[in-house]
């Protein structure tokens, strides 16, 4: 590695014979983005800022490079790494366009990530629908576990809408894989949740709803049971990436979903 003293290169770091930090960058530029100029930084990531929504973010600002699109300039993540790593490129036309992008980039980073109110929607055909029909505490029994998320299995539309089931029941397996055939769905369609929360889904399961989101051009709206503080705990996190929800106030909930009122 060379170090600029005085314009002069002055050797820094000798690591022959393995990649360094350097050369990845270096090799990713010259693949899709050669003819452009580029800039490398690096800025750790909040821990609560997920790669999905920093990239919606970057999206937002029509900054995104998208290396297999028709993308010319933007800011592609080499490393994310929430509270770890982060090592970015900005690809330009030139030094000040590249070092616009960076600040902007850097801007995105350091926002704080608040939970946002849902934009309530109407259940129209254009939007995908994502279904999570899980069970509220009224009515946490095993069966309701895996028979209420389940119900609404023939409703999704093939090739547009998304379902979340719970994992680890060989009964929900056998419906999936008899709608999948019949109705034309494909599995990608169907995502597994392992959480024991009748009304959470796990980590892994929330990141696969963003990537979906977020790879997508196409709107979205959530479709819950009803509207809990433990489901609005965890969609909150789809809110910011703008998908809509269709579903009674958590008010309305909380007033009439008893049994009690009878």
């Amino acid at each position: 590695e060379f170090l600029s003293v005085g314009g002069k290169p002055v050797l820094d770091f000798i690591a022959a014979g393995y990649f360094s930090d350097d050369h990845f960058p270096k090799l990713f530029h010259e693949i899709y983005a050669k003819e452009t100029v580029m800039i490398v930084w690096k800025h750790t990531p909040p821990a609560n800022l997920d790669i999905w929504t920093f990239w919606s973010r970057v999206c937002d600002r029509d900054m995104a490079f998208f290396p297999k699109g028709d993308s010319q300039y933007g800011v592609f993540p080499l490393v994310y790494m929430k509270n770890a790593k982060g090592v970015f490129m900005a690809f330009g036309e030139d030094v000040a366009h590249a070092r616009k992008m960076q600040e902007a980039v850097d801007n995105a980073l350091r926002e704080e990530v608040v939970e946002r109110q849902p934009e309530r929607v109407s259940f129209n055909d254009s939007s995908r629908r994502i279904w999570c029909s899980f069970p509220t505490e009224n009515n946490r029994t095993e069966e309701f576990r895996w028979s209420f998320p389940s119900r609404v299995l023939p409703l999704v539309r093939p090739n547009k809408d998304i379902i979340i089931l719970p994992a680890g029941n060989e009964a929900v397996t056998e419906f999936v894989e008899h709608q999948v055939a019949i109705l034309g769905l494909k599995i990608e369609q169907v995502l597994y949740t392992s959480s024991t929360d009748f009304e959470n889904i796990d980590d892994d399961c929330t990141s696969k709803l963003k990537a979906i989101v977020v790879s997508s051009e196409e709107s979205f709206v959530i479709v819950p049971y009803a509207t809990t503080p433990a489901f609005l705990k965890w969609s909150s996190q789809l809110f910011e990436l703008g998908v809509g929800l269709f579903a009674e106030s958590e008010e309305m909930t909380n007033k009439f979903s008893s049994r009690a009122i009878l």
